[in-house]
């Protein structure tokens, strides 16, 4: 049994592709946790994984982490220029707050190997740090 850590990005499109991959580590005996959103809870326990919540910085499926600050920038922002804030604010910035609630995760749960979306930063940044094996899908 190998235990993974799987980490996603709090939006449908990055935790969906996901779920099969889960279920199938489940399903072959493996140990698998799953770092998002809370608003994926359900979805990921009926893959078999144990969901983990984000502890720090924002999680889109929970309005109560999103400062109204925000929002009010991404609103006044129209085309590439709101793409650019979410990519510098809901990617980069948040994989800070990710790699702080990962290493926390990693005492609790020695994962040995380390899955992520594409987006999530923190799974990637958390490998350099580790040098535990990584993909990203």
């Amino acid at each position: 049994m190998t235990r993974f850590l799987i980490g996603t990005i709090a939006a449908t499109g990055h935790v969906n592709p996901a779920l099969p991959i889960a279920q199938k580590l489940v399903e072959s005996g493996h140990e698998v946790w799953w770092y998002t959103g809370i608003g994926f809870k359900d979805k990921i326990e009926a893959t078999g994984a144990h969901h983990v919540p984000i502890r720090t910085g924002i999680d889109l499926t929970d309005s109560s982490t999103i400062p109204q600050s925000w929002l009010e920038q991404k609103d006044a922002l129209k085309g590439l220029d709101q793409f650019k804030f979410y990519l510098k604010h809901g990617f980069i910035d948040s994989a800070v707050t990710q790699l702080e609630d990962l290493i926390q995760i990693l005492r609790e749960y020695p994962a040995q190997v380390l899955l992520c979306d594409v987006f999530f930063l923190g799974m990637s940044w958390l490998h350099e740090k580790t040098d535990l094996p990584w993909a990203a899908l």
